[in-house]
């Protein structure tokens, strides 16, 4: 049995999507192959991720909901960025003492596509979503702490039961862009983005994939056993430059909070600067652990969006070669042969009039 996982970062949900439909589209060609995404095993997603992969789970053919995938997105992006922000919003996040952006058109339109009911046990693929808890609520042990809401593995750890809405706006709630998010019940502690933990969750969906299939193999996970895609949302996600080269003096840069967060030249550029760290570290890791079994897509970006240039195509294309090469894909079953028709049964000649049938006396 050989595992595979496709991870897929934060940032800009949309370009994963284009990314997804481009490899399709390279790999539409390969004639007696299901789709790619039909073939995998674990959906992980950060933020934007998060969404995609909670999108493409909630059917039993991934690859045939990648027709509505930008219809989706654009209800997506029009909740974040047309609704939800208000005058009054903005005024008060400049100002400092709010989020710059409400939540409440985003939690509807949720509500509205993925059901107010709807749990992650409900969901057709597994999947393993990254966010970030404010309070254990552990009164002995008290602190914040990565989560990871999954659908799968033992009865006890894991989250079947939560509502996709809770999860959804959990993973997405980036702070200072939007409110940090509780539940749609209004219980429990408060969640933030899972891109302050792990905008590239491919190590975290390795490291949990390694942990269940020891049970399920009954022997230690080897590398040989997973197969991984990454899929970024284009380098330089944030906005600020992919570099830095400040002034030195005596071999330092003596920069405050204003050169790493408030230079409205290149705002948050510490923030974009931890964000592409992680992302470069994770690749790096994974790399490392899986060498030839692990590839990662993730073209320049160009004001926020992944162009459709030669530069994209050809990871596209290196991206389907090795979907191919690796043994991704796996055959569909043939038909069954039909029943091969039973053979006329021969007619009987009649008797001639001139014929004696053979005596059966004893001579």
């Amino acid at each position: 049995m050989v595992y595979r996982i496709l991870s897929m970062d934060g940032g800009n949900g949309m370009n994963t999507a284009t990314l997804l439909q481009g490899l399709e589209t390279i790999l539409g060609s390969d004639t007696g192959m299901k789709g790619y995404l039909d073939d995998v095993g674990l959906f992980a997603g950060t933020s934007d991720g998060g969404l995609n992969a909670l999108y493409l789970a909630m059917n039993e053919s991934p690859t045939a909901s990648l027709a509505n995938i930008q219809s989706f997105w654009s209800g997506v992006n029009k909740a974040m960025f047309i609704n939800a922000i208000s005058p009054a919003s903005v005024v008060l996040g400049l100002a400092g003492v709010s989020a710059l952006s409400s939540s409440a058109a985003l939690e509807q339109y949720f509500i509205s596509f993925f059901g107010s009911t709807t749990t992650l046990g409900d969901l057709k693929q597994k999947v393993l979503i990254v966010s970030f808890q404010l309070d254990n609520e552990d009164p002995l042990h008290q602190r914040w702490t990565p989560k990871f809401f999954k659908n799968f593995g033992p009865p006890g750890e894991n989250d079947s039961d939560l509502l996709l809405v809770d999860v959804a706006l959990r993973t997405t709630a980036f702070p200072i862009l939007r409110p940090i998010f509780q539940a749609v019940s209004q219980t429990g502690s408060g969640y933030v983005d899972g891109a302050v933990v792990a905008n590239q969750p491919s190590m975290c969906a390795l490291a949990h994939t390694f942990k269940v299939l020891d049970s399920e193999l009954g022997r230690r996970t080897t590398p040989d056993d997973v197969m991984l895609l990454s899929l970024g949302t284009g380098a330089n996600p944030v906005g600020a430059p992919t570099y830095l080269s400040p002034k030195m003096d005596d071999g330092f840069a003596n920069w405050g909070y204003f050169q790493w967060l408030t230079n409205p030249q290149s705002p948050l550029t510490l923030v974009n600067l931890i964000l592409q760290s992680n992302d470069l570290t994770v690749d790096y890791q994974c790399g490392c652990i899986l060498r030839e079994r692990y590839h990662r897509v993730n073209p320049d970006a160009e004001h926020d969006l992944i162009p459709d240039d030669e530069a994209t195509q050809i990871q596209l294309k290196a991206g389907a070669t090795w979907i191919r090469e690796i043994g991704w894909q796996e055959p569909t079953a043939p038909p069954p042969a039909p029943a091969p028709k039973p053979a006329p049964s021969p007619t009987p000649k009649p008797a001639s009039a001139t014929s004696h049938p053979r005596s059966t006396k004893h001579k």
